[in-house]
């Protein structure tokens, strides 16, 4: 192992710190970031994980995506959280979701307030009304088939694949 100023290399491997004008930095393997912290107080760890993070400083802060693809979508979506291999995956605008397991509330987009914790909790949810989420899922594909429509109120889906 070697030490090159900002760079550690390792045989091949190479890591690398970068900065950037807005105080954002990070430790990039290959050409994927995989620890990134912006000036907005976001936090990412895992290749990919919040890469798609475009907002201002003051359009984004307190997420936290921890895993492969965490929050990999999100441009302006605020108070996330997530831990698992693409948690909140395609999310980019919803807001104060907290997502935990492999692939919990991959698919939602613009949803906010839902917590889904388990291996693919809240899979297939997306809310695409004005309504906003307040769901609850945990356990094992809780709440894996659950669609959002108007005629739903907040769910509470535990150990169910669709509404409880």
């Amino acid at each position: 192992m070697a030490v090159l100023g900002e760079q550690v290399t390792a045989g091949t491997a190479m890591v690398k710190v970068v900065y950037t004008s807005t105080d954002a930095i990070g430790l990039v393997a290959g050409t994927y970031p995989f620890i990134q912290a912006t000036a907005g107080t976001d936090l990412f760890i895992g290749v990919q994980a919040g890469n798609s993070n475009t907002g201002t400083t003051a359009q984004k802060g307190a997420n936290t995506g921890v895993g492969f693809q965490a929050l990999l979508g999100n441009t302006t979506g605020i108070n996330n959280t997530t831990v698992g291999l693409q948690a909140l995956f395609s999310n980019t605008t919803g807001s104060y979701n907290t997502a935990v397991g492999l692939q919990a509330l991959l698919s939602n987009t613009t949803g906010n307030n839902n917590t889904a914790v388990g291996l693919q909790a809240l899979y297939f949810y997306n809310n695409t009304t004005s309504i906003d989420g307040f769901n609850v899922a945990i356990g094992y594909y809780a709440g894996h088939n659950y669609h959002r429509d108007r005629s739903r109120q907040p769910s509470l889906l535990v150990q169910t694949t669709g509404v409880a």
